[in-house]
């Protein structure tokens, strides 16, 4: 009889005869640095367009439990808000729990189907009746929540009662320990200049704020944005009500999912949302006005405030702060939580796929400020990585946790593919954030040898060293290729793949060396080209597709405010 495992392995795990339903199970074991070939992990939607369904179907999945807890929460608290005030509150958690619960039940369905006939044991942690997380917030839900091994063993474990065949044995475990967070004090935003609080008392607060790279620059668009025409559209947001859940969902997982809402919804729309609610209704707006930000979606305080500008007739504009943004095919998590508003302003396109959206190009102030700024002043080569998420909490066109082990053999093969004059200069930038990634710095240097390791601010670097590489199109990449940075790149198509109307764009970076589909070419490109590497950067075919490119998603102009002062006046 072998073992299932949904969470960490122990030191009786034996990959001959047990199994792991997935990568997380193997952080903080041996396995973890080794070849994955022997373990059998499920993807649940193999191909790039069993995603794209799956999200559809998911945003339809979502937009009816909106619809649903609309009426709910404002019978609770007994309010009478529209559908626009409650989709951006409820969007950020929701979208992630119905992405995350579905990708997990199908992982479990297509694990069973494929090892049915086996004789199989899994732990089943035991769970008080009326259980509920306590979730302080969003983010709470997030990172405590769905990117935690042990949330995600409990679910899968919940969801094999009843998905498991009856010949595989339960064996009953205490129930994990999930301990509270503690909600975050809810509190004005901060106030760092006299000139700025002098505006918040004459405007409210400032109509045009949290944009990357504006600063100082949102007082005076702000004074712009109160002097334009108010006017009024009937077709501002974009968010439709659902009546009834896909058909394509199975009864069993719908049922599921009613009970995580009620276990994972977070205390700022349960019982902390007075305050939440009170704090946000402090807020002076204006009706018609618009107002333009671009805050992280997990924060629920700026939700509130954004929610609040609504009711209040404020036509809400969002904008580009990030990648993935007019690339991929996935993206719930954009179109569901930005693009639904008056308007979007992006870095450059004008549409994306077919999702919803006003779409206005502008010049990105942030990429703006780095425009001609390089210059090589050092020997520098920074090879920068990212997460590479083994914990997944949404559907997206991006790593899968299956293919995580590849990745990182990737920059392994990359390094020792360099000349051993290029990887004396060799720099690397591990990413560090998240304790369930798979981590690669040891493992690297177990492989490659010892490598110099860059910390600190890393655009400041990237501007001023002999070359950047990227393993993964990024935010990195939007940066480099505005500042004109000297970039190679290398990824496998199926690890972050571009959807069909972006590829042209990307294949122009492939054909000026920019981009590499493997390792071991990009490695040689950039022997090649190492003794001089403005030789090839500055020639017309690279400098072609890198503008080319940037046009489209890393748009600059040296008065980047005139793009947006003609936008804004078109709202």
């Amino acid at each position: 009889m072998g073992k299932l495992y949904l969470n960490g392995v122990d030191d009786r795990f034996d990959p001959d005869t047990d199994h792991v339903i997935g990568p997380w199970c193997l952080i903080g074991s041996r396995w973890i640095g080794d070849d994955w070939s022997r373990f059998d992990f499920v993807e649940p939607f193999e191909l790039a367009a069993d995603e794209v369904r799956a999200a559809d179907e998911c945003a339809t999945l979502i937009r009816f439990h909106i619809t649903r807890l609309s009426t709910q929460l404002n019978t609770q608290h007994n309010k009478m808000r529209d559908i626009s005030f409650w989709w951006t509150l409820l969007t950020p958690w929701l979208q992630h729990l119905v992405e995350a619960s579905w990708r997990h039940w199908v992982s479990v369905e297509q694990f069973v189907g494929r090892h049915r006939g086996e004789i199989l044991t899994y732990d089943v942690p035991a769970t008080p009746e009326n259980f509920n997380f306590d979730f302080a917030d969003t983010r709470d839900f997030i990172y405590r929540g769905l990117r935690s091994p042990d949330v995600l063993s409990w679910m899968m474990a919940d969801f094999l009662r009843e998905l498991g065949p009856d010949h595989w044995t339960k064996r009953p475990i205490p129930a994990p320990d999930f301990v509270s967070g503690n909600a975050a004090t809810i509190s004005p935003p901060a106030q760092t200049s006299a000139i700025k609080q002098a505006l918040r008392r004459f405007l409210g607060r400032l109509p045009v704020a949290n944009v990357p790279g504006m600063s100082l620059s949102s007082i005076p668009l702000s004074l712009y944005v109160n002097l334009l025409p108010r006017r009024t559209c009937a077709e501002d947001f974009k968010g439709l009500p659902a009546d009834a859940p896909p058909d394509s969902f199975p009864p069993a997982y719908l049922s599921a999912l009613e009970t995580l809402i009620d276990q994972t919804m977070p205390r700022s729309f349960t019982k902390d949302f007075r305050a939440y609610d009170t704090q946000a209704a402090t807020s002076r707006y204006r009706c018609k006005r618009l107002f333009v930000t671009a805050p992280t979606i997990f924060e629920d305080r700026q939700t509130f405030e954004i929610a609040h500008a609504l009711m209040a007739g404020e036509r809400v504009v969002r904008t580009q702060h990030g990648s993935e943004y007019g690339i991929v095919d996935v993206f719930n998590i954009g179109w569901m939580n930005e693009y639904v508003n008056a308007a979007f302003l992006s870095w450059g396109w004008s549409g994306h796929k077919n999702f919803p959206g006003r779409f206005l190009p502008v010049s990105s102030p942030m990429l703006a400020g780095l425009s001609g700024r390089y210059k090589c002043r050092s020997r520098q080569i920074v090879l920068v990585s990212t997460a590479a998420v083994l914990v997944p909490f949404r559907i997206a066109s991006a790593q899968r946790p299956s293919t995580m082990s590849g990745y990182r053999s990737d920059k392994a093969l990359f390094i020792k593919g360099l000349d051993a004059s290029v990887q004396h200069d060799l720099v690397y930038r591990p990413y560090k954030r998240g304790h369930t990634d798979l981590p690669d710095q040891e493992w690297l240097e177990q492989h490659v040898g010892p490598l110099e390791i860059h910390t600190g601010p890393l655009t400041s670097s990237l501007l001023r060293s002999r070359l950047t590489v990227l393993d993964h199109p990024g935010t990195t990449l939007h940066i480099a290729m505005a500042a004109n940075v000297p970039t190679v790149c290398f990824w496998r198509h199926g690890l972050f793949a571009p959807s069909a109307e972006e590829k042209p764009l990307f294949d122009l970076l492939k054909s000026a060396g920019i981009l590499h589909e493997d390792p071991e070419s990009a490695a040689a490109h950039i022997n090649d080209i190492a003794n001089d590497v403005s030789v090839w950067w500055r020639s017309e075919k690279t400098q072609t597709a890198r503008r080319t490119w940037s046009a489209k998603h890393a748009h600059t102009d040296r008065i980047w405010w005139w793009s947006w002062l003609r936008a804004l006046a078109k709202i």
